[in-house]
């Protein structure tokens, strides 16, 4: 994926956007810009959209601390799906961490819980005996995994809107400056749309294609 060096991964390629500018409503507005800053255009978007859903979505591994449950051996991570677990590590102790064979970690996306195996947690070095020795009341599981290994086509289409919307607040700053609401000279006037804010909230296509990719927060 294109990237910028200081705001990071783009989720929609410059090219493209460039090509399908006029669908998006703002070929004008990007025709002054050269492919640095359409990619940053780009990638500042995609860091709006991060921001939004609380996650990110490269295929990156995501590394994790929740609460074990030693009734049910399950938890819930914050950045579903999970796609591959990489490593799956209980602390019990400052010093101590059991682990376990990532094959032994049941995935659900469905309902969002990985489940340790009770076989495994038994194999583990008597898990549940060395947390009552230890006066630990709630160990730690320690998880690394995979996610998304590709831009969901839902993030790809809000972040198109949002760097179109983006780049059309930019070209209307060029003209009437935020906080101004009309120009007016001897042959014509320019008003500032009312409805739209600088700077202000994502608009609302953006969230809805958002919503079912935003973070499951857990406690």
């Amino acid at each position: 994926m294109p990237t910028d060096s200081v705001l990071g991964t783009c989720y929609v390629d410059p090219d493209y956007f460039t090509d399908n500018a006029a669908a998006l409503g703002c070929e004008p507005a990007i025709a002054r810009l050269d492919s640095d800053q359409l990619t940053a255009l780009i990638a500042l978007a995609s860091r709006e959209v991060d921001n939004h859903c609380g996650r990110t979505f490269t295929p990156d591994p995501i590394s994790e601390n929740h609460r074990f449950d030693l009734a049910t051996r399950r938890i819930s991570v914050n950045s579903p799906p999970v796609i591959e677990i990489i490593s799956f590590h209980i602390r019990i102790a400052t010093q101590v961490v059991s682990t376990f064979d990532v094959e032994n970690v049941l995935i659900n996306n469905q309902e969002n819980y990985l489940e340790l195996a009770s076989l495994a947690a038994i194999a583990s070095q008597q898990l549940t005996s060395q947390v009552i020795a230890l006066g630990i009341t709630e160990p730690q599981v320690e998880v690394t995994y995979r996610s998304y290994q590709s831009v969901p086509q839902s993030v790809a289409a809000a972040t198109a809107i949002l760097a179109a919307f983006r780049a059309n607040e930019s070209f209307a700053n060029s003209a009437i400056a935020p906080g101004i609401s009309s120009v007016r000279s001897r042959e014509q006037q320019i008003t500032r749309d009312g409805s739209a804010k600088s700077g202000g909230e994502i608009p609302q296509v953006v969230k809805d294609l958002l919503r079912g990719v935003s973070q499951i927060v857990v406690g």
